[in-house]
């Protein structure tokens, strides 16, 4: 294949180990493809480099580049920066694996339909965040533009294409040296490399600093003047400067000759003076960091202050009033602004850092896991940032609530906050276990929303008056946020013993609200207790909390509670929506519970096209209320697999499962107990497909995370009873009939007490009945197995095995 070319790039072409899907689109230095990686199971974007034709790159260069775009992104671990897998060599060309953006480049975004400035600017905030953290890396960009910042569909910002990368440090390497060097000493050291001789220049015509078209060796501050640019363009729709050719364009930089702004614009004149200085000709004229220009935009003089002339003490009085009024109405909306010092303080750079060390320091997944979680808290932090500002101005500003609902909601998020700094305190403490459930964790937090809901705050039971009383309410439930953080973060020894100090504290001191958190908080984390112990627990829950209208809690108890039969879970959903109607469309994440737990007793009952329609609502939910990059989300999708695959649509139920998988990779859970439940599914659709081999190869995957995390005994069933199903169908009866008595034994080292833990008893003792049934001399003890498993479901009532169970024994038995 040493002739290979990006030119002979089609579907099924083998590019390492990935296999090309589709193409996506052509760049000044290579050809971007859809592709799929089969050893990680997920779609990543792959680029090649383009044959030079017209682009005046030598090959060499070319793949110097390449190299070096792939070397710079690998130092790079942010949110706001394109993650690169993998890099090698296809033919004579090179490759690049990164991580495939849904969703088109801000050109496009701006072209979309109309942007408010307010839209431009946040997403250029978050791009700028990425442009600063290859700074503070050592690395500048040297080609930033509108088309190397993707937006994802869930409204992410991605920084891409470092490939004309440098290195900050090696800025006094000379410029004037040959158009290639040698390889260097190092092969990893292609950021050290020169690619151009004295005067050439690398970057985009219109989007370059000035002293980078000059040929001078550009820094940190040539990026801000590239990142001014493509922020004036995305406010205004032009560039700020004319010019058809580079050095009409040069010209008209150095004599700042800018455009005026286009009539109309909505842009606000502090703005467009933070921007203009970042165009400045020189460097030392421009922000020292981008830090000190993110410092400006953030500076908004909502309220400018309007000169007034008048006479007479009157007047002046009138003025003095005005003025006074105008400085309060500023006062005002300045402290409504504290929301970000205040949530930073708890998730601080400083904070981050000690994070993030913690996580890597667990292993080779441990970056991975830091950098999905701390997204999720990083867009939580901004919802709550987003939430203290319109619950402030409301009452400061807008005269819309009173002082006391401000006290309520401003309480809400003062416990919010308690929740996210447990959060923080459990990651800074990070071991393998914990990095391993760290989105888990992040997903959980309770969400801001509920602040802005007045009914619900104003029904729960107000906190004691005595000032050392409601001390110990705060000081225990900072306990309790720390025990649901615990819990889901897989941490179930001691989330369980702090539960139970806490409860008995809270208990102690008679605060039902607080007694109803506390009760429930181990419930977060389920598999840190068996159903009946979960069970208790949210009983317990919900009587406190109705006993002190704490709706929130009640509403989550009652749709938690399994049950001994679908009946009873009926029962108790049927509760939980009751309480949730008080507040019709104000909680979509509640919403979505409720809807999950319907979906979960339609799916045992067999009513798959009730199932399918709780669970896709659910799902649509969690998707709009959380994004893709969630473990709600990515559980809704979960559920909707497995409804379709027990509908019997596997070729549907397959891309969302895997799609699921390749999430939970991304996400640094790919060894999770949460992706061995998602492998569970895989595997079964695999098997209704009748691709065995496939399915094998998801069932050592699962069996292999069970294994090593020796996680409940439940796990190991499943994965025994995947097996059996699985050898069963493939025709292999001696080796199903192995299987299916182990998932039996599994299953059985803990008494199945829930419903569904029945329902799961039972389809391992009917799989194994009908293995057995095919050997004449074992027919005996295949009658016994399906009544064993017709015994279980007298208490599980399940609909969807119980009939077919009848039927099976109706027809062995008149032979």
């Amino acid at each position: 294949m040493s002739d290979a070319s990006a030119t002979d790039v089609v579907r099924g072409t083998t590019i390492g180990r990935y296999v090309v899907l589709d193409f996506v689109g052509r760049g000044g230095m290579g050809e971007v493809y859809s592709a799929y990686d089969p050893e990680l199971n997920r779609k990543i974007a792959i680029k090649v480099l383009k044959a030079s034709e017209g682009s005046g790159r030598t090959g060499a260069e070319g793949r110097i580049l390449m190299l070096r775009e792939a070397q710079a992104a690998a130092r790079l671990s942010h949110p706001n920066v394109v993650v690169v897998y993998d890099v090698g060599t296809f033919g004579d060309s090179v490759f690049i694996a990164m991580e495939f953006i849904e969703g088109e480049t801000l050109s496009a975004w701006c072209a979309a339909r109309s942007r408010s400035p307010r839209e431009v600017l946040d997403v250029l905030l978050a791009a700028g965040r990425g442009l600063a953290a290859a700074h503070e890396a050592g690395l500048v960009h040297r080609d930033f533009k509108p088309e190397n910042v993707m937006i994802t569909k869930s409204g992410q910002v991605r920084v891409t294409d470092f490939g004309l990368a440098r290195e900050i440090a090696n800025a006094e390497i000379r410029e004037d040296r040959a158009a290639i060097e040698p390889t260097p000493p190092s092969s990893a050291d292609y950021l050290r490399m020169n690619l151009t001789r004295t005067g050439a220049f690398m970057g985009t015509p219109g989007y370059a600093a000035p002293e980078q078209v000059l040929g001078s060796r550009g820094d940190a501050r040539s990026d801000q003047f590239s990142y001014c640019v493509t922020l004036y363009e995305g406010l205004y729709g032009e560039r700020p400067f004319e010019g058809r050719s580079m050095m009409a364009l040069t010209d008209q930089v150095l004599e700042q000759r800018i455009r005026p702004a286009p009539p109309g614009t909505r842009v606000p004149a502090w703005l467009r003076r933070t921007v203009l200085r970042g165009l400045k000709a020189t460097p030392h004229e421009r922000y020292h960091s981008m830090a000190e220009l993110f410092d400006a935009l953030g500076r908004d003089p909502a309220i400018v202050r309007r000169r007034w002339v008048g006479g007479g003490g009157a007047a002046l009085l009138a003025v003095a009033i005005l003025v006074g009024a105008m400085r309060l109405h500023t006062d005002r909306r300045t402290a409504c602004a504290g929301g970000p010092t205040r949530s930073g303080a708890v998730w601080s750079p400083t904070a981050r850092a000690e994070v993030r060390r913690a996580f890597v320091a667990t292993g080779a997944s441990g970056e991975r896991a830091f950098d999905a979680a701390s997204e999720i808290v990083d867009r939580y932090v901004a919802r709550w940032n987003g939430m203290f500002q319109e619950a402030c101005e409301a009452t400061q500003l807008g005269a819309e609530q009173s002082a006391e609902v401000l006290d309520l909601r401003m309480e809400c998020l003062d416990e919010r906050l308690q929740n996210l700094r447990a959060l923080i305190d459990v990651f800074k403490a990070a071991n393998p276990t914990i990095a391993e459930g760290a989105v888990s964790a992040a997903s959980s937090v309770p969400t801001v929303e509920r602040c802005a809901d007045v009914a619900m705050l104003r029904a729960v039971v107000r906190p004691p008056e005595d000032v050392v009383t409601r001390a110990k309410v705060s000081e225990i439930r900072e306990r309790v946020a720390r025990v649901s953080a615990l819990a889901e973060a897989g941490e179930c020894g001691r989330a369980l013993e702090l539960s139970e100090k806490t409860t008995r504290d809270a208990t102690t001191l008679g605060y039902l609200p607080l007694e109803a958190e506390a009760l429930f908080a181990p419930t977060w984390g389920s598999q840190c207790l068996n159903p009946w112990q979960q069970d208790a627990a949210a009983k317990e829950a919900f009587v406190a909390a109705e006993a002190s209208r704490h709706d929130d809690v009640a509403i989550r108890a009652a749709a938690v509670i399994t049950g001994s039969s679908p009946e009873e879970k009926q029962y108790w959903l049927r509760v939980s929506r009751a309480i949730l109607s008080r507040f019709p469309g104000r909680h979509p994440d509640l919403e979505a519970w409720t809807a999950t737990s319907a979906g979960n007793v339609s799916f045992y009952e067999g009513r798959m096209t009730d199932a399918l329609r709780e669970y896709q609502r659910a799902m649509d939910i969690a998707v709009a209320t959380f994004g893709e990059r969630n473990f709600n989300t990515v559980f809704g999708k979960v559920n909707v697999a497995m409804a379709l695959h027990a509908a019997g649509r596997d070729a549907q139920a397959e891309p969302l499962i895997r799609e699921c998988i390749a999430t939970l990779v991304g996400l640094g859970a790919g060894d999770s107990i949460h992706m061995a439940v998602a492998l569970s599914t895989l595997t079964e659709i695999l098997t209704g497909l009748r691709r065995f081999g496939d399915a094998r190869l998801a069932n050592q995957h699962q069996f292999a995370i069970v294994d090593k995390a020796n996680g409940p005994s439940a796990l190991s069933g499943c994965a025994w009873l995947d097996l059996g199903e699985l050898e069963l169908a493939a025709g292999r009866q001696e080796e199903a009939r192995r299987a299916l008595r182990s998932s039996i034994v599994a299953l059985s080292e803990r008494p199945p007490q829930s419903w569904d833990e029945k329902s799961t008893y039972a389809e391992a003792e009917f799989a194994l009945a009908r293995a057995l049934w095919e050997s004449e001399a074992d027919r005996r003890e295949a009658v016994a197995a399906a009544r064993a498993a017709r015994a279980a479901l007298e208490g599980a009532r399940s609909s969807r095995l119980q009939p077919e169970v009848d039927d099976w024994l109706t027809s062995r038995s008149a032979n």
